[in-house]
């Protein structure tokens, strides 16, 4: 029943329909015990939040689902993305770092801070998350590009010729294209 529940609040995100996936997601942390699953369904209510545009009440969510379970990758990820969405890019990054710390797997946490950081102008810096973004999803031509782009503004433009490179080859029936 949970799983399935899970994969209706899901399919409602995939729709549009926030406010009910948000609902459903509400009644699932009544349903799990463990830590980690009741605050992935917390977090996933602020994600609706989010999407709703109501980022005060996402943030609460991700805190609760972060005091819930600190380790939880998807509250702190989206955290960062509801600060770095109202400018607040240094607490984003910071989200982001937690997002990693807990999930080393976390592409997204890596785009996302390479991107806040390249808005902070430190574009050196960016090259490194950017980077990992793109090991960590070489088939994703938009990581490869960033990559790309990042070197150019450092000036570097014979390390971005092969991101560019890996970008055009992807491209080409890929599901990340343009």
């Amino acid at each position: 029943v949970v799983k399935q529940l899970i994969e209706e609040a899901h399919r409602l995100i995939s729709e549009k329909q926030y406010a009910e996936a948000a609902s459903l997601f509400e009644r699932l942390t009544g349903c799990l015990n463990d830590a980690q699953s009741k605050a992935v369904a917390i977090a996933n209510v602020g994600v609706c939040h989010g999407y709703m545009g109501n980022d005060d009440e996402a943030l609460s969510y991700f805190s609760a689902a972060i005091k819930c379970c600190p380790s939880c990758a998807l509250a702190f990820f989206n955290r960062g993305v509801i600060y770095e969405r109202n400018g607040a890019i240094d607490r984003a990054i910071h989200d982001y770092d937690r997002a990693i710390k807990a999930d080393p797997d976390a592409h997204e946490a890596y785009v996302n801070k390479g991107i806040c950081l390249e808005k902070k102008g430190l574009v050196q810096d960016a090259v490194e998350p950017l980077t990992k973004a793109a090991k960590l999803v070489p088939q994703n031509p938009n990581f490869q590009k960033n990559v790309g782009i990042v070197y150019l503004m450092t000036g570097d433009s014979e390390k971005a010729i092969p991101y560019f490179v890996r970008e055009i080859r992807l491209r080409k029936g890929n599901k990340y294209s343009w």
